[in-house]
């Protein structure tokens, strides 16, 4: 049986209304030799990817953007592991010893380590810093409005570079000790849950570090409560610099026609983030796992993104953006595969005599 390649449609399907591109779309799907509704979640997310980018391409060609940060909060006692973990542990992702770094070397995804405020004097990797590291949200706001500006531009500005340089899929990881406790005041402000249902263990915490850890987050919303009348004030109070910077690249990505693989529960309240400041951005948003964090539905729910759209399920908890890789790879296997299908109509040439 011969391979069809469909690289002819991409250029065919130029310029299409967004109506006729989803029929085009539907057209190619339904005529594939495939029983029909047999792949519905991934033909779903074809469609996403196709609609997003206002063509049917040729091929995905990713990259995986790792943003590392500092959090003040790690002055807490409910924090378990020293924040220089943070900087030794992105130094080792910048050198390919990380589980992050496998995977995208294995599955031949490039990878771009951003420091968007790691406490050390030397950046590592891309140096989008402002300052190293956020304050204590229970004593201050977590950043200044300039340094907030200036994580949020450079972010922005990072995206459209990926985009000049020919990529049309951004994955996101993030780094840093400390941040599913920002997440989860920040997933509280946006919300109004309380924090027994956003914050969860995190990196292993004990019962008694939990409890903690849910007290820290309300200490900090009770604080800022009068000055977080915005997304963006929410992240400036209580948030890092890593969400700041996945929130902007969220909507840079949208601005780009750049679909986006979102990870575990830091991204998704980027993600939630992002869709209270401009519901359009889940059209380019693909989340690919179920963290075990305990605020992670409702993150995905408050971003109106279907628990069917959540493709693994393996309890997965890392960061890095290791869920969000393996999603790239699935979704690069399914996408040659809808576009390298032969037809029904082809099946019955080669069979006939």
């Amino acid at each position: 049986m011969k391979e069809t390649n469909q690289t002819t449609t991409a250029s065919a399907l130029q310029q299409k209304t967004p109506d006729a591109l989803r029929a085009d779309i539907e057209a190619l799907l339904s005529s594939r030799c495939t029983i029909p509704g047999s792949l519905p979640q991934w033909e779903r997310a074809f469609t996403k990817l196709c609609m997003a980018w206002g063509r049917i391409e040729d091929s995905i060609n990713p990259v995986h953007i790792v943003y590392s940060a500092d959090n003040g909060i790690t002055e807490e006692p409910h924090i378990q592991y020293p924040q220089s973990i943070t900087y030794h542990h992105t130094v080792n992702m910048l050198h390919g010893g990380a589980t992050i770094s496998a995977f995208c070397r294995f599955n031949t995804i490039p990878l771009v380590i951003a420091d968007v405020g790691i406490n050390h004097p030397e950046p590592v990797g891309l140096n989008l810093k402002a300052t190293t590291g956020t304050k204590n949200f229970t004593k201050e706001p977590s950043m200044s409005k300039e340094e907030y500006t200036h994580v949020w531009n450079k972010a922005a500005q990072l995206i459209a570079n990926q985009k000049e340089a020919g990529y049309n899929l951004i994955s996101f990881g993030e780094m840093g000790i400390g941040n599913t406790t920002t997440s989860a005041a920040v997933l509280s402000a946006l919300t109004g849950l309380p924090p027994e249902e956003t914050v969860g263990y995190g990196s292993g915490a004990s019962e008694e570090t939990y409890r903690i850890k849910r007290d820290v987050v309300r200490r900090g919303l009770a604080l800022h409560h009068d000055a977080m009348t915005s997304p963006q004030d929410i992240l400036r109070c209580v948030g890092g610099f890593d969400l700041v910077a996945l929130t902007s690249s969220m909507l840079a990505c949208m601005e780009q026609q750049l679909p986006f693989v979102i990870d575990g529960f830091i991204t998704a309240v980027a993600l939630a983030t992002a869709y209270a400041i401009d519901p359009k951005v889940t059209d380019y948003a693909l989340p690919s796992h179920q963290s075990r964090e305990t605020g992670m539905t409702a993150a995905l729910a408050f971003a109106h993104q279907p628990p069917e759209s959540v493709m693994l399920h393996a309890s997965m908890a890392l960061g890095e953006g290791s869920g969000a890789a393996l999603m790239v790879q699935l979704l690069k296997t399914i996408y040659y595969a809808f576009t390298h299908i032969i037809s029904l109509e082809d099946i019955f040439k080669e069979t006939l005599p």
